[in-house]
């Protein structure tokens, strides 16, 4: 006993099109996540010192708040030799916080520069305020120091997705074209 149906022309290609499209969907969900994993590899990060610096008879270290390309910016200076640069938007707790309209320098006690990867960061400053001769400082964890690397260096989710849409869209059709003559075929042949 054979168990058939018979479909006519239209109901076999509706047919072939709703299976091509879930093959395709299915295929290029497998190959999305595939690029997506070696777009976003997982880095190592680990938080080394990179120089510790301090205030003595030879050495003067001074930090100011600047705009740099419209950011507010941390520029660090060594005997008045700009040595580093740092976005204020992880300090603006700390650092970040002075009246910045105040054209002076404040002059660094110590701080530790510290490298995660390939960014310099600030984990510990002290510093004084050359008016009135207030000490301040700034201290952050490592645990503190990775989540910040982390936000910054994460990949953005919408350019992955239209990396995707413009690379896998031409597939799509493809796939889809083989998937639903192949399916076509089949049907045809019962």
């Amino acid at each position: 006993m054979t168990i058939g149906f018979r479909l006519n022309e239209k109901k076999k290609r509706n047919l072939a099109t709703i299976i091509a499209l879930i093959f395709t969907a299915f295929l290029l969900l497998i190959l999305a996540l595939r690029v997506y994993e070696l777009l976003t590899p997982k880095k190592i990060i680990k938080v080394t010192p990179y120089q510790h610096l301090e205030t003595d008879k030879h050495m003067n270290y001074e930090f100011s708040i600047k705009k740099f390309n419209k950011l507010d910016t941390i520029f660090i200076t060594e005997n008045q030799k700009r040595i580093y640069l740092f976005d204020c938007s992880n300090y603006l707790e700390t650092i970040c916080t002075h009246d910045q309209d105040q054209v002076f320098n404040y002059q660094i006690k110590t701080a530790d520069i510290i490298k995660i990867n390939d960014r310099f960061m600030i984990k510990h400053m002290t510093w004084v305020n050359a008016v009135n001769k207030k000490q301040f400082q700034h201290t952050l964890a490592d645990h503190q120091l990775m989540k910040l690397y982390e936000a910054k260096s994460n990949v953005s989710y919408v350019a992955i997705a239209v990396f995707l849409l413009l690379s896998f869209g031409g597939l799509f059709m493809i796939f889809w074209g083989h998937i639903y003559q192949f399916i076509l075929r089949k049907f045809n042949s019962l």
